[in-house]
């Protein structure tokens, strides 16, 4: 009779053990999904308080004109690469940037011929774009890339009196 009790008893003890294996494997998937996704919506956070801070310091620089400002700013962990592109070109200089987006950069391209007012792109694993106010580059073919290094975007500025022209570094 005692084996017939530890024989019942052991099939307990592997159906509990069973139940709290799948337990602990369900309880690890749902929080490591959880992470993922604070870490997806603070990294979105992160890219859209640039935007925003952007967009206010380039209204705010460009009431003063001739002053300039080395502007840096922390990106999400998602781009590489933030581009300042002008678009109100004299034609000469609208195709010199045009053929460089058509061949360089396609997505950015793709938003310029669409007439859209974006001007400021980030690029990397995402893509997002937004208009930054009115902007000029001062450097042939008049689209500016700048590489995100540590997280952080940097560039100069000058103020233009109602606009901002975005410094070009040799």
């Amino acid at each position: 009779m005692n084996k017939k009790i530890s024989k019942k008893s052991s099939i307990g003890t592997v159906f509990i053990y069973a139940i709290s294996s799948i337990v602990i494997i369900l309880v690890f998937y749902f929080g490591y999904r959880g992470v993922i996704g604070l870490d997806k919506a603070n990294q979105d956070s992160i890219a859209e308080r640039m935007q925003l801070r952007m967009k206010a310091d380039m209204d705010e620089l460009s009431m003063h004109y001739g002053a300039s400002a080395r502007f840096s700013y922390d990106t999400s962990k998602y781009f590489t690469k933030i581009c300042f592109v002008e678009l109100h070109l004299n034609s000469t200089n609208e195709l010199s940037r045009n053929a460089t987006l058509r061949a360089n950069h396609t997505l950015i391209w793709d938003s310029v011929s669409s007439a859209s007012p974006s001007n400021v792109f980030g690029m990397g694993e995402r893509f997002f774009s937004f208009d930054a106010g009115k902007m000029s580059v001062n450097c042939s073919p008049y689209i500016y890339c700048q590489d995100v290094k540590r997280g952080k975007v940097s560039f100069f500025a000058e103020g233009e009196g109602d606009s901002v022209k975005i410094l070009c570094q040799i």
